[in-house]
């Protein structure tokens, strides 16, 4: 433990010693977490009768920390010390406390200089961990990380399967059944290595949608099919309204490296547990689906508090009575502050009363007394120790006392320990498969009339989810052919056209090619013991050909449709008494997971008679700017005579129409016809159609109870309706009439089909700007300044989008980028703008950010740099050696606006020679390098500020010293080189000084021969050699070789480098000004300090 010294005069105070019990004092408390962050989850490849896989992937994180409490708000602990049991090391990341000196140094410590009190005593100070013998908090952690067997993450699994194949959801109108039966897996694995952790009392939750069709849930889980494979499974009603299970609750332990499975079955059926074909399972955003929780008052990793240590305000002294000889006692006072809701109590354990040597400050052992003390000292307390003797004369003493002492931990529940982990999983979105099959033909049969051809149309659609998530890519269609009339049983021979069959996509100008392996066309004639049948089986859409050349190369998409035409012969008269033919069929659709729907339809009849009637309903969008604005016409058509025909239309509930003028006709009259005086337009009520669609009623008359008597016309109405609700709307229309001529009433219905596509409003994107630029490495001189930050983007919509971020940068920013990774790991990088305004300068750009997708930008930016406006060297003194001692001077400005740090200045000096690198104030400066160079290290420097650098080092001689008068220079602009020779140790006649420029291609841009004055022995001689950089030259590096020479004999060479900035550089528009406009004020500064010249002088 520490000890304090003080120096004392004289003072005296006299309180009472405090012993106290039921201490209160600081605690310790230690956690251990793992948690995952919001992962996103991705239906699995199921393939066919497979089983949608979901499962996390998003980050798992885990802390250790440790903290101590302050018992009070008014207190400050110092020299906290916690020591950790062996665990730390071994099932964590935490170091050893190396500290030298330290008598905790070989023990695992978690430690801080002081613990804070804070306005609500819940609050704690965070300890360091992990010193790295540096004995600072620099680099210290404030966390430790458990090791992943020790504390590992719950990983959470689902899998569902369609029990009657694949993973999506058929609708109501499924021939053997209207309910899905869905097998539900989930699994939840302790991912710690074998040996690693057990995890006792884990609970899951698992928690579907709730009250997705108004009261009902997503789905009703059967209980009796509720199993796992360790634990127990509890299900329940979460809201208990409708009466479904919807939830699972699962507890138990689990082991390392074990993985617990819960499965169980579920019905849904469309129109009850979903609508549109569409439900996510998921409740929300704040109540996450599955959740697996794992909490403990132990540490997962086993580590405990093996002991503790820490200090608080105190006052220490010394008494001295004069006498002979001097009496001396120490005194030990506990100042912190007395609080009702804890005080921190000393236990003082030893004094010691020394003699100071007033010369060295140090105190003379041995001590002139020493006593053992366990007192426990309150706040306010002051503790004596007993008088002892001091030196026997006059002279006043100089006297230190010495304690020992710590403060008391709290007496109950000093320790505090707690595990938690945390894993949640989204559940996904399933998919309807579903279909609208319409079977119909515009011809009539005829009695008495053989050889009359019916050309039957079958159409397909995909009705499924709106979004287009379900694919259909097998499809079957069986369509039938009646052996004989409705309620007879004698054979009529309807003989199917071979040759006549087509097979359409979504229109007649896409014709299938019936040779491709993956389409077959079975045709099977009737008989008088069965119907006939024409079979289309698509196994494959995507592998089967057009007609016309290439494969279709996708499946069925919701909308799309498969079309089959052919003809039928009357092979012998009909009977005369209006018999009626019923036409019927059913279709199969497959999706791409292996989920079977067959719906049939009711297809159309026709009776024996001359007069027919005909209708159909068509809707569709006709400006893609209004998605939401559907057309509808309703035609009704009539060959021969037909009477009171009437139609009923069906819309979506609640959703006006508007009939425009001329909107109802006869034919193609011009006359406007008026509602209640020319037809008249009812409404009958509500109704729900097959598919679950709340629909509103309209019939349509002639008058007020009768309809239309027709011959040889047709009827047609025409409207507008507003679908404000995305989706796939089949709407039929209803038409019934009276065939005179056979007596009797017949009908038909015939359905439109429109998709209704909403745009979704987007989520405004998440965007973090980290906003404070950090120099991204050293400042080099003359080069500009880099700087970064983090620019987190997040998009919440699940379709993409393109938006403008922005983000402030420097007023005085040269250039801006931001970059990123996708999700290939390739590095992406945007084209930056800068928009400077009065408010301040901006850097924005245009980006594609998709669905769902988080996007870590870097963000970075350039400064004007820090330049070397004026170097000057000079010779200071002759060395032995042959050496002479040179300072350089190097004058700089920084061009920007901002304060630098950790600036580094490269010289052409070795760093061996280097005596000293110093500021104008004469500060020392770091330097680093090799024999032929050196980096000057600046700790800082001012924006807009001067500095200069004076470097005096060893050169031996002969020798040349070459500066270029500045680092960088643009394309036609005037360079200069000053440039120093010392002779050697002979006189040298007719000298001569060879100089040379080149770019860093080694293209030569300046040559120039010096003649040199006679030299003598070490004499020195100084020039400044002016050159032109030409407009044409290029961006880079350029090279200055000198050479000092006697004949044709080099006696010594140097090189010198500066940058040139050359007529094709963009990026540095911004220093070629701040240059120019310098480089006016350098030359003059410089011609008139120094001109070109040739000085001679002896050393």
């Amino acid at each position: 433990m520490d000890k304090k010294i003080v120096l004392v005069a004289l003072f005296s105070l006299c309180l009472l010693i405090g012993v106290v019990s039921g201490v209160t004092g600081p605690r310790v408390y230690m956690a251990e977490t793992v948690s995952g962050t919001d992962p996103i989850y991705t239906a699995g490849d199921a393939g066919a009768g497979g089983a949608g896989g979901y499962g996390s992937t998003g980050a798992v994180t885990r802390t250790g920390k440790v903290y101590v409490y302050v018992p009070n708000t008014v207190d400050v602990l110092q020299y906290v010390r916690v020591n950790l049991s062996s665990q730390a090391s071994s099932r964590a990341d935490i170091e050893t406390w190396t500290l030298d000196g330290d008598k905790y140094s070989g023990g695992i410590t978690a430690y801080k200089n002081y613990a804070l009190s804070y306005p609500a005593l819940t609050d704690r100070t965070t300890m360091y961990l992990n010193t790295s013998d540096d004995g600072d908090t620099t680099d210290d952690d404030s966390s430790y990380l458990p090791d992943y067997d020790w504390a590992p993450s719950l990983n959470l699994t689902m899998t569902v399967v369609n029990t009657a194949g694949g993973d999506d959801l058929y609708s109501s109108d499924n021939l053997a059944t209207d309910t899905n039966t869905m097998n539900y897996t989930f699994t939840i694995r302790n991912d710690a290595g074998s040996g690693g952790v057990t995890l006792n009392g884990v609970d899951l939750t698992i928690l579907f949608n709730t009250d997705t069709q108004g009261g009902v849930d997503a789905l009703n889980i059967t209980a009796s099919t509720v199993g796992e494979t360790s634990g127990t499974s509890t299900p329940s009603s979460s809201d208990g309204a409708d009466g479904y299970i919807d939830k699972i609750a699962w507890d138990g332990n689990i082991a390392a490296d074990t993985t617990i499975t819960i499965s169980f079955n579920a019905t849904m059926i469309g129109g009850t547990n979903y609508g549109s074909n569409t439900v996510n399972l998921n409740v929300g955003a704040t109540d996450i689906g599955a959740r697996a929780e794992y909490t403990d008052a132990a540490l997962m990793t086993g580590i405990t508090v093996t002991g503790e240590f820490t200090r608080g305000p105190v006052r220490e002294g010394v008494d001295l009575v004069s006498a002979t000889p001097w009496q001396i006692r120490g005194f030990f006072k506990n100042t912190a502050t007395s609080s009702a809701t804890g005080n921190l109590t000393y236990n003082v354990t030893a004094a010691k009363i020394y003699t100071v040597n007033p010369i060295t400050g140090f105190p003379i052992e041995p001590a002139n007394a020493t006593w053992t003390w366990n007192y426990l000292s309150v706040p306010g307390t002051q503790n004596y120790t007993g008088y002892t003797d001091g030196p026997g004369d006059d002279t006043k003493p100089y006297i230190a006392a010495s304690f020992d002492w710590y403060v008391m931990w709290n007496d109950t529940g000093r320790y505090t320990y707690s595990s938690i982990i945390n894993t949640t999983m989204q559940l996904p979105t399933l998919y309807g498969l579903d279909m609208a099959y319409s079977r119909s033909t515009s011809d009539t049969l005829s009695p008495q009339i053989a050889d009359m051809v019916l050309t039957i149309i079958d159409t397909v659609a995909s009705n499924g989810n709106a979004d287009g998530q379900v694919d259909a890519d097998n499809i079957t269609i069986i369509s039938q052919i009646p052996r004989y009339a409705d309620g007879d049983t004698n054979y009529r021979n309807f003989t199917v056209n071979a040759t006549s069959i087509k097979v359409y996509l979504n229109s007649t100008d896409f014709e299938l090619d019936q040779a491709s392996s993956g389409l077959t066309v079975t045709t099977v004639q009737s008989s008088a013991g069965n119907n006939g049948t024409i079979t289309v089986d698509i196994a494959d859409l995507s592998t089967v050909d057009y007609e016309a050349g290439g494969a279709v190369g996708r499946d069925l998409k919701t909308t799309e449709s498969i079309i089959v035409i052919y003809d039928i012969i009357t092979k012998a008269p009909l009977s005369e008494n209006g018999e009626t033919f019923s036409f019927t069929g059913n279709a199969t659709l497959v999706s791409q997971s292996g989920t079977t729907l067959t719906e049939a339809t009711s297809g159309f009849s026709r009776s024996a008679s001359q007069n027919s009637l005909t209708g159909y309903k068509e809707l569709w969008v006709a400006d893609p700017a209004t998605p939401t604005i559907v057309n509808a016409t309703i035609n009704v058509s009539v060959v021969g005579a037909v009477n009171d025909i009437k139609f009923m239309d069906y819309i979506p509930a609640d959703i006006s129409f508007s009939i425009a003028a001329n909107g109802v006709m006869v034919q193609n009259s011009t006359d406007t016809l008026v509602n209640g005086t020319d037809y008249y337009l009812e409404f009958m009520g509500y109704t729900t159609l097959s598919d679950g669609l709340n629909v509103s009623v309209w019939e349509y008359r002639k008058n007020a109870t009768d309809g239309w008597d027709i011959t040889n016309n047709y009827i047609q109405v025409g409207y507008e309706i507003n679908i404000s609700t995305g989706g796939v709307y089949t709407l039929p229309v209803q038409i019934a009439a009276f065939d005179p001529i056979v007596g009797q009433s017949f009908e038909t219905v015939n359905m439109g089909i429109v998709q209704v596509y909403i745009p979704k409003t987007l989520e405004p994107l998440t965007i973090d700007d980290d906003g404070t630029f950090k120099l991204a490495k050293s400042v080099i001189v003359g080069t500009p300044a880099l700087w970064i930050k983090d620019f987190e983007v997040y998009n919440p919509n699940k379709r993409s989008t393109t938006a403008q971020f922005s983000t402030s940068v420097f007023d005085d920013t040269i250039n801006a980028y931001a970059s990123y990774y996708d999700m290939g790991g390739e590095k992406v990088e945007e084209s930056l703008d800068l928009d400077s305004t009065d408010a301040g300068t901006n850097a924005f750009w245009n980006s594609k950010i998709y669905a769902m997708e988080s996007r870590l930008y870097t963000v970075g930016v350039t400064t004007p740099p820090i330049i070397s406006t004026d170097k000057t060297t000079e010779v200071v003194e002759k060395l032995d050696d042959k050496k002479v001692l040179v300072k350089t001077d190097i004058f700089l400005k920084n061009l920007a606006e901002e304060k630098y740090t950790n600036i580094k200045l490269n010289t052409g000096i070795g760093s061996d020679n280097i005596v000293s690198a110093k500021d104008a104030f004469g500060t020392e400066l770091e330097y680093m390098g090799g024999a032929a160079t050196s980096t000057i290290i600046i700790p800082e420097m001012e924006g807009d500020g001067l500095k200069t650098i004076t470097v005096i080092y060893e050169q031996a001689y002969p020798t040349i010293i070459v500066n270029p008068k500045n680092d960088r220079y643009d394309s036609g602009m005037p360079g200069y080189l000053e440039i120093l020779i010392i002779n050697g140790g002979d006189k040298i006649e007719q000298p001569y000084l060879e100089s040379e420029i080149y770019t860093q291609d080694m293209e030569l841009i300046h040559l120039n021969i010096h003649a040199l004055d006679n030299l003598e022995p070490l004499e020195k001689t100084e020039l400044s050699e002016k050159f032109v950089i030409p407009m044409s030259s290029p961006t880079g590096m350029y090279i200055a070789n000198i050479k000092f020479k006697d004949d044709f004999t080099t006696l010594a060479a140097t090189t010198g480098q500066f940058y040139v900035t050359g007529a094709t550089s963009t990026g540095l528009r911004v220093i070629e000004t701040l240059l120019l406009i310098m480089a006016a004020g350098v030359l003059i500064f410089y011609l008139r300090k120094r001109a070109v010249r040739i000085k001679a002088n002896k050393l």
